[in-house]
C-alpha cells in the first residue's frame, strides 16, 4: 500500500480511506463488474466511482485496492456480501454496492432469495424503503446519465415459492409485513406447500403479523384456502390457537367452511383434541349468530359430524367437551354410524364409558344400526374387543341381535376368528342355534373362521353341540364338510366323537370325504376312513359319480390316492365313463398315474363313453410330460367315437408341446401312421397348423451312417412313408369310392398352404428326385421327344409347302371357273388378271398323294397320326378328369392345336384342298395350328426350371393384360365411337365404320396417335370435318390411353415379376409336384406299384457311370437338382445339420421348461407347507421384528422425494425359505 501512495504522489488520500475502498472491494466478492480489468472512464458515458463519504475515487486508488483483494484468501463467493449487508442493514455499504452494479439488486442467493427477502427477513426497514424506493423513483444509484432505474419485483419468490413478504411472516416482522402491504406485494402467493403469508402467520402464531395482513382487506383475503384446502381458521384449531382464531373471526372468517376431505374447523378441533379451541370457537360462532346446534351438525364428505371425528381421534377430552356442548352420540354418517359404532370397531372402552356417562341417549345408542343393520356390540364382537363386549352387555345390548346377513354377535365373531368374544358371548348365553343368511350355524362359521372345535368345547353344553353336528346349511355343507376342507384334525375327532355322521351329503352329493380327498387332506382322509364309518364311505360316489379316489386323482394328490387304494378303494367309473386314470391324465398328475397303474394296470387303454383314452385328454390339455410317460407304458394308440388319435386332437387344439413330444418319442411312426382311414393322415394336420413339427418329422425321416462323412461306406437314408399315402391304401380308396386321394398328396398339401421351407427340406427334394429317377424321365422325356417330332414335321411342311397367300398373282374371285383352279385355257382369270401356269400346277400336286414329295407325304402322315392319337387322349383324360378336366385352360389350348392340325392335314388326303372355301379354311386352321404348337411347347418347357421362371412371369403378366384391357376396353369403344362420328383418316379408310374404328382405337392404344398424318396434315389441309373437337379428342387419347395405360401396364408388370421372383423357389418346387402329380395319375396302378419305393439309400461318395452322369448333366441343364450328387448332398447335408441340430436343440429347450415348470410347481408346494409349519410353530425371526418401509428414513421431504425401498418384506415364512 505504501509502495501504492508513492507511485501516485497527486493521490493526496489516506490509508484510512483506501482501507474503507479495500472493505467495499471485499463487500464486492469479485464482481463481475470489476473482475478482470480496470475501472475506467469513457467520455460522456464512464461511470464516476465514490467512497462512503460520496467522493469520487481515482482510478489508481481502485487499482490498489484490487491488487490488495486480489491477494486476499478471505474474500468468498460473488454476492454473498450483498446479503450480509441487507441483513445486517448497513444502508451506506448496501447502496454503495447498488452503485457500483445495479444489477444485483435482482441476484439471488443459493436459496433463491433476493436482497429484499433478507432485508425483510431480518426487518431491516431502511434497506426496504431504500430497494422499494426504487421501482417508485425516489432514489437513485446510478449517476451515468441516461439510465433507467432497476425494477425491483417485491413478489420474487425463492426456490421454495416463499416471498419477501413470507419471510416477513414467518420471522414475526409486522413492521417488514406493513411495509411490503403498502408498496402493493401481493399476499396470496402461495409456496410450494401451498402456504400464503396469512396461513404461515396463523401457523406460525405470530399475531402482530396476522393484524397487520389484516390490516388490508383490500389485500388479504381472510378465508383464502391453503394446503388441501383448508383456510385460516383450519389452521387456528389445528395449533389451538385461540387468539390467532379470534382474530380471523371478527375480520370475516367462516367456520362452516370445508376443506377439501369436507372438515371445518371445528371438525378440526375436535380431531386433534384442542379442546380450547373448540369451545373458544363454539362461543364466537355463537356471537356471531351461529346455532350451537347448527355447529355441531357440521358434516364432512362422510358425513361425519365433530364428535364423529373426536371419536376416530381418540380424543377423550374432545368427546366430553362435545357432549357437555350439545354433540348427540346418536348422530348418523353416511354409513349410518354413530360415534359408538366408531367407538366399539376401536375398541376404545374409555371413550364409550364417557359417552354412556355423558350422553342422554346412552340407552338407545346402544341399539342402533347401521347400514348394514349392525349395533356397537357387534362390531365389538368382529373386532374381539372383549372388555367392550362385556361393557355394552351389561349396559343391556341385544346378545341376539341380527344383521342384514341374520348373523349374531356370536356367529360374526366366529366367522372372523374372534375367540375371546366367542367364549364370553357362549358364557353370556349366546343362542348358538342361530342361522345367517347361507343357514351356516356358529359350529360352521367358527371352522370357515379357522377356529377349532375344542376352543371353544367348554363353553357349548354337549346337547347344544349335538343339535349343530349334522346341521346343513344352504349348500348342503354340514360342519364336517368345512372341518373337512380346511384340515382341522381336532375338530374332525371331536365332532366324529360327538356323533357327526360322515355319510351325510351336500347338494352336490358329497360327503366329508370328497372334500378331504378333493383339498388333499390325507391325515383328514385318515381319520375319517379309521372310523367306524369310513368302509361305507370309501367308494361312495357323488352326484356326478365320482368316488374320493377321483377327486384325489383330478387333485395330483398322490399320498391320498396312495392311502385309499390301500384302504381297498374300487376303480369305479363316473357317468362320463372316466376312471381315476382319465382324471389324473387330465390334470397332468405323472406320479398320480404312476401309482394307479402300479396297482390296476388295466386301466391304461380303458376309454370313457366318448372313446377317450387318457392319452386323448392329457393330449388335450396339453400335459406333454404325461404324454410321454403314457407312450413310454405302451398305452395304445386308439380311435375315439370321433375317429382321431390323441396325436390328432393335440394338432387340432395347437398344442405344440404335446406334438412335440410324441415326435421325439421312440413311438413317433406309430403316432403318424395311426389314423382312420376316414380322415387325412396326420401329417397332413402338422402340414397345416404346425409346420415346425412337420419339419422336425422331416428331420426324422433322414438318418445317416456313423462313419466319417468322406468315406466311401458312408451313406444317407430317405424314408418316404410320410410323404405318400401307401399305394394299396390309395387304390382301394379310390376303387371303394370312399375317398380320391391324388398322387403325392403329401407334398400338393405343402403347395397349397405354401410351405416353402417344407418343400426344400432335403428329404422332399430326395422324394422328387426317386420319383423323376423311377418313371419321371422316361415319360417326359418320352413325351417331349414326341411333341417335337411333331413340332418338326409340322414347320417343315408349313415352310416348304405352297399355299394361296404365296402366289401374289393368284386371285381368289378366280377358283371354280375352270377345270384347274379357276384358269381359262389361255391362264387368264375370269376378271382379266393374269395367273401363273406352273404355281397353279405347284398347287395342284400338292392335293395329290402320288405326286407329293415324300417329305411332304411324311409330314403329313405323322402330322394327322399325333392329332389323332392326341384328341383320343384327351377324350380319355375328359372322362378320367371329369370336371376338373374342363378347369385347366391348358386343355382347351391342346384341343384347338389338335383339331387345327387335323383340319388342315385331312384336305390335303382328299379332293377338297382343290375347293376354294376348302383351302381358305385349310390354311388359316395351318396357321392356327402352328401357333399353337410353338405357343404350347413354351407351355410344356414351364415344367423345366432353367425356362419355367420365365414362362410364369410371361404368363403372369399375359393375366395381367388381358384384366387390364377388359377393365379400359370402355374406352376403346369411347374413343372408337368419337373419331368415327368425327371422320378421322377419311383418305385411309382407317375409321370408316365402327368396327374399323375400334380396331384401329386398339392399335393405336400401343403404338399411339399418328398425329402427323391423321391430324396435323388434314388439320392444315382444312379437311376435317370438326378439326377444333379432334384435336382434343386427340390429346386426351394421347394422355388417357398411350402414356397412362402403358405406365399402369409396367408398374403392374414390375410387381408381377417381382411377386414371382419372391416366390421363386416355391414355384419351382410346385411345377415338380404338379409334373409328378399328373405323370403318376396317368400311369397303370402295376408301374407305379412295380417303380415307388419307401425308402432310399444314398452311398454320395461312390462313383457313378457314364449313364448316371449324363442323365446328371442333363438334370442339371433343364434346372433339376441331382439329390445323389456328392457336392449337392454334402451342401445339403450340411445346412440340414445346421438345422437339425438347431430344432434338436428346441426340442431339449422343451423339456428342460417341463421340467422347470414341474420344479416351479413343487417349490410353490413346498412354500406354502413352510408357511403352513412356521404359522404353525409360530417361528420368529429377527426379519419379524424390522418392518421396510417404502422410504429410506435418511431421506426428508425437504431434501427431495423418497427413494423407494427396493428390498422385499421379509416374513418368517420367507426367511425360513431362504435358510
Amino acid at each position: 500500500m505504501n509502495t501504492m501512495e508513492e507511485e501516485n504522489p497527486r493521490n493526496g488520500r489516506s490509508a484510512k480511506k483506501l482501507k474503507e475502498w479495500g472493505r467495499l472491494r471485499t463487500f464486492l466478492g469479485g464482481s463481475s463488474r470489476l473482475a478482470g480489468r480496470r475501472p475506467h472512464r469513457h467520455k460522456g458515458e464512464g461511470f464516476t466511482m465514490v467512497d462512503l463519504e460520496g467522493n469520487p475515487l481515482p482510478v489508481s486508488d481502485i487499482d490498489a485496492v484490487e491488487n490488495e483483494q486480489d491477494a486476499d484468501p478471505n474474500v468468498s463467493g460473488k454476492n454473498d456480501q450483498l446479503f450480509k449487508v441487507a441483513a445486517s442493514g448497513r444502508l451506506a455499504d448496501f447502496s454503495q454496492l447498488c452503485q457500483m452494479d445495479p444489477s444485483r439488486l435482482q441476484s439471488r442467493d443459493r436459496t433463491g432469495g433476493t436482497p429484499l427477502h433478507h432485508a425483510a427477513g431480518n426487518n431491516q426497514l431502511s434497506i426496504m424503503q431504500y430497494i422499494l424506493g426504487l421501482n417508485s423513483g425516489v432514489c437513485g444509484v446510478m449517476t451515468k446519465p441516461g439510465d433507467k432505474q432497476p425494477a425491483v419485483d417485491i413478489n420474487a419468490q425463492d426456490h421454495h415459492g416463499r416471498t419477501p413478504l413470507h419471510w416477513a411472516v414467518k420471522e414475526g416482522h409486522p413492521e417488514a409485513v406493513e411495509l411490503l402491504l403498502q408498496h402493493g406485494a401481493d399476499a396470496e402467493v402461495q409456496d410450494e406447500e401451498q402456504a400464503a403469508p396469512i396461513h404461515m402467520a396463523v401457523e406460525t402464531a405470530h399475531v402482530e403479523c396476522l393484524k397487520a395482513l389484516l390490516n388490508h382487506p383490500d389485500s388479504v383475503n381472510v378465508n383464502l384456502p391453503g394446503h388441501g384446502g383448508a383456510i385460516p381458521l383450519h389452521y387456528a384449531a389445528w395449533g389451538n390457537d385461540k387468539q390467532c382464531m379470534k382474530i380471523l373471526i371478527e375480520n370475516g372468517a367462516y367456520p362452516c367452511i370445508r376443506c377439501n376431505a369436507g372438515y371445518t374447523s371445528i371438525h378440526a378441533a375436535a380431531m386433534k383434541a384442542c379442546c380450547g379451541t373448540l369451545e373458544y370457537l363454539i362461543e364466537l360462532a355463537e356471537e356471531k349468530g351461529y346455532k350451537r346446534e347448527a355447529l355441531l351438525s357440521f358434516k364432512n364428505k362422510q358425513d361425519q359430524m365433530p364428535l364423529h371425528a373426536a371419536v376416530n381421534g381418540g380424543n377423550k377430552e374432545a368427546v366430553v367437551r362435545l357432549i357437555r356442548i350439545g354433540a348427540r352420540i346418536d348422530a348418523k354418517q353416511d354409513d349410518e354410524s354413530t360415534p359408538m359404532h366408531l367407538a366399539s370397531s376401536q375398541g376404545a372402552l374409555d371413550i364409550i364409558k364417557l359417552m354412556m356417562e355423558t350422553a342422554d341417549q346412552k340407552r338407545q345408542t346402544i341399539h342402533l344400526r347401521d347400514i348394514q343393520r349392525m349395533t356397537p356390540l357387534h362390531k365389538a364382537a368382529m373386532f374381539d374387543h372383549t372388555g367392550t363386549v362385556e361393557y355394552l352387555l351389561e349396559e343391556g345390548a341385544d346378545l341376539n341381535c341380527t344383521d342384514n346377513e341374520e348373523r349374531s354377535p356370536l356367529l360374526l365373531a366366529a366367522s372372523r376368528g374372534a375367540w375371546r368374544t366367542v367364549k364370553v358371548l357362549l358364557s353370556r348365553g349366546a343362542d348358538p342355534n342361530l342361522r345367517d343368511l347361507n343357514r351356516r350355524n356358529f359350529l360352521h362359521l367358527a371352522i370357515l373362521g379357522g377356529g377349532g372345535v375344542a376352543t371353544f368345547h367348554g363353553e357349548l353344553s354337549t346337547g347344544s353341540l349335538r343339535e349343530l353336528l349334522d346341521d346343513k346349511d344352504e349348500f348342503g355343507c354340514t360342519p364336517l364338510h368345512y372341518a373337512s376342507e380346511q384340515g382341522h384334525l381336532k375338530s374332525i375327532e371331536l365332532l366324529l366323537q360327538q356323533g357327526a355322521s360322515a355319510k351325510v351329503k351336500n347338494n352336490e352329493k358329497q360327503s366329508a370325504l370328497h372334500f378331504a380327498a378333493k383339498y388333499g387332506r390325507l391325515n383328514t382322509v385318515r381319520s375319517l376312513l379309521n372310523s367306524p364309518q369310513g368302509p361305507n364311505i370309501i367308494n361312495d360316489p357323488d352326484g356326478v359319480g365320482d368316488t374320493s379316489l377321483h377327486m384325489a386323482s383330478a387333485n395330483g394328490h398322490t399320498a391320498v390316492v396312495k392311502f385309499l387304494l390301500q384302504k381297498g378303494a374300487f376303480i369305479h367309473r363316473c357317468q362320463g365313463g372316466r376312471t381315476a386314470l382319465h382324471l389324473a391324465a387330465q390334470g397332468g398328475h405323472t406320479q398320480t398315474i404312476r401309482v394307479l397303474l402300479s396297482t390296476h394296470a388295466h386301466l391304461l387303454n380303458q376309454t370313457d363313453k366318448e372313446g377317450n383314452t387318457a392319452l386323448h385328454l392329457a393330449a388335450r390339455e396339453s400335459k406333454a410330460s404325461t404324454v410321454l410317460f403314457l407312450m413310454s407304458e405302451e398305452a395304445e394308440f386308439k380311435l375315439n367315437n370321433n375317429k382321431k388319435t390323441f396325436f390328432e386332437d393335440a394338432i387340432e387344439l395347437r398344442n405344440r408341446d404335446v406334438a412335440m413330444a410324441v415326435v421325439g418319442h421312440d413311438r413317433w411312426t406309430e403316432a403318424l401312421t395311426t389314423f382312420s382311414h376316414d380322415n387325412f393322415p396326420p401329417i397332413y394336420k402338422l402340414i397345416d397348423v404346425l409346420p415346425d413339427i412337420c419339419m422336425y418329422v422331416l428331420d426324422r425321416c433322414r438318418t445317416t451312417a456313423s462313419c466319417d462323412e468322406k468315406s466311401q461306406e458312408y451313406w444317407i437314408k430317405y424314408s418316404y412313408q410320410f410323404m405318400q399315402c401307401p399305394l394299396e391304401w390309395r387304390y382301394k380308396m379310390l376303387k371303394e369310392g370312399i375317398m380320391d386321394v391324388p398322387p403325392l398328396a403329401v407334398l400338393n398339401k405343402m403347395v397349397d398352404a405354401n410351405r416353402v421351407e417344407l418343400l426344400s427340406h432335403p428329404v422332399c427334394i430326395n422324394f422328387l428326385d426317386m420319383k423323376w429317377n423311377a418313371y419321371g424321365r422316361f415319360v417326359y422325356l418320352s413325351n417331349l421327344i414326341l411333341y417335337l417330332i411333331y413340332l418338326i414335321f409340322l414347320t417343315v411342311f408349313v415352310a416348304t409347302s405352297a399355299h394361296p397367300t404365296s402366289h401374289t398373282d393368284f386371285a381368289p374371285s378366280a377358283w371354280g371357273n375352270s377345270s384347274m383352279n379357276g384358269t381359262g385355257v389361255n391362264g387368264t382369270s375370269v376378271n382379266g388378271s393374269s395367273v401363273n401356269g406352273s404355281d397353279i400346277q405347284h398347287l395342284h400336286n400338292i392335293c395329290q398323294f402320288k405326286e407329293r414329295h415324300w417329305l411332304e407325304n411324311t409330314c403329313i402322315i405323322i402330322c394327322l397320326a399325333f392329332g389323332a392319337f392326341n384328341v383320343l387322349k384327351e377324350i380319355g383324360q375328359m372322362i378320367h378328369q371329369k370336371q376338373k378336366y374342363f378347369r385347366d385352360v391348358t386343355n382347351l389350348l391342346e384341343w384347338c392345336l389338335y383339331v387345327a392340325t387335323l383340319v388342315f392335314i385331312v384336305p390335303f388326303l382328299t379332293d377338297a384342298c382343290e375347293r376354294e372355301d376348302i383351302v381358305r379354311l385349310q390354311w388359316q386352321m395351318g396357321a392356327v395350328a402352328v401357333f399353337l404348337a410353338w405357343f404350347n411347347l413354351m407351355l410344356y418347357l414351364q415344367r423345366f426350371d432353367i425356362f419355367g421362371i420365365f414362362i410364369v412371369m410371361y404368363i403372369e403378366i399375359l393375366k395381367t393384360l388381358l384384366q387390364v384391357l377388359m377393365v379400359f376396353s370402355f374406352l376403346v369403344i369411347a374413343f372408337g365411337l368419337a373419331f368415327y362420328i368425327l371422320g378421322m383418316s377419311a383418305d385411309t379408310l382407317a375409321h370408316s365404320t365402327a368396327g374399323l374404328s375400334f380396331l384401329r382405337t386398339g392399335m393405336m392404344i400401343m403404338e399411339g396417335p399418328e398425329s402427323v398424318d391423321n391430324v396435323i396434315v388434314p388439320y392444315v389441309q382444312n379437311t376435317l370435318l370438326y378439326p377444333e373437337l379432334t384435336v382434343v379428342f386427340i390429346i386426351a387419347f394421347t394422355l388417357l390411353m398411350p402414356i397412362l395405360l402403358m405406365n399402369l401396364l409396367i408398374g403392374l408388370a414390375v410387381g408381377d415379376i417381382s411377386g414371382v421372383q419372391r416366390n421363386a423357389q416355391l414355384k419351382r418346387l410346385a411345377m415338380q409336384v404338379e409334373l409328378h402329380t399328373e405323370l403318376e395319375s396317368k400311369l397303370p396302378e402295376v408301374l407305379v406299384k412295380k417303380v415307388d419305393k419307401v425308402e432310399v439309400t444314398v452311398y454320395p461318395n461312390t462313383c457313378k457311370g457314364k449313364i448316371a452322369n449324363i442323365m446328371t448333366q442333363l438334370r442339371a441343364g433343364v434346372g433339376i437338382d441331382d439329390g445323389n450328387s456328392v457336392d449337392h448332398d454334402s451342401a445339403r447335408g450340411d445346412a440340414l445339420d445346421a438345422t437339425v441340430n438347431t430344432r434338436s436343440l428346441a426340442v431339449e429347450m422343451d423339456k428342460q421348461k417341463r421340467r422347470m415348470k414341474e420344479m416351479n410347481s413343487m417349490l410353490v408346494q413346498q412354500h406354502q407347507l413352510l408357511r403352513l409349519i412356521v404359522q404353525k410353530m409360530e417361528i420368529r425371526t429377527e426379519a419379524d421384528d424390522r418392518d421396510v418401509g417404502d422410504a429410506d428414513p435418511t431421506c426428508s421431504s425437504r431434501s427431495g422425494p423418497a427413494r423407494a425401498s427396493t428390498a422385499p418384506r421379509s416374513s418368517s415364512a420367507n426367511s425360513l425359505s431362504r435358510a
